[in-house]
């Protein structure tokens, strides 16, 4: 599926100028995205942060509503990390997508001047060519050597950490146990016939 401002039906195409205009269309479309994107990824970050601050304000007065309750404790605990998680996927999401279309952006741009080169290499040499003096096959393989499929910048470029490290909860007879990567806590379960 091709999109509408990049694709230009064959019978359109009487010179170089209307694929030259697309390209440039897409680019700025692109580029005006990623900025709305990385716009709305950094107002989406301040919101969620008041919100989870005033999730957590209210799960702590929860928990001392209920004298301090371990059950209470673990599932406002459960229930402000899950809202947390969920709010930082959407964030880490938008600005994921903008990175995306500023990779696009500049893929298209790329694109664009190969275009401008073999529009010029075409108008320069384009007699030579006609007179068989050159040979497009060699014009074409420049071209493709010059224009080879370079990574962009902005391509591998990640939020946060390239390595996941690994998270486990467990929580048994013993105690609870939080492990991330090579630190470990445990806290010991209460006595026996303790208050909960």
């Amino acid at each position: 599926m091709t999109h509408p401002e990049t694709s230009l039906p064959a019978d359109e195409i009487t010179t170089f100028d209307p694929v030259l205009d697309r390209l440039t269309a897409a680019v700025d479309r692109l580029h005006r995205n990623a900025l709305l994107t990385f716009l709305a990824a950094g107002l989406a970050l301040l919101i969620s942060l008041w919100t989870l601050y005033q999730v957590s304000s209210h799960a702590t007065e929860i928990v001392i509503e209920h004298d301090k309750s371990i059950t209470v404790f673990l599932f406002e605990l459960l229930r402000t990390t899950a809202f947390a998680g969920v709010v930082t996927a959407g964030v880490w999401g938008l600005f994921n997508l903008g990175r995306a279309q500023l990779d696009q952006a500049t893929r298209y741009e790329k694109r664009l001047i190969a275009a401008h080169f073999l529009n010029y290499t075409l108008a320069t040499y384009g007699q030579e060519i006609r007179d068989e003096k050159m040979q497009l096959s060699d014009v074409m393989s420049f071209l493709k050597s010059w224009s080879e499929n370079v990574e962009s910048a902005f391509t591998n470029l990640k939020f946060g950490s390239r390595k996941t490290q690994d998270f486990s909860i467990s929580v048994g007879p013993g105690g609870t146990s939080v492990t991330t990567g090579a630190a470990k806590a445990h806290v010991p379960a209460p006595p026996a016939g303790g208050d909960n």
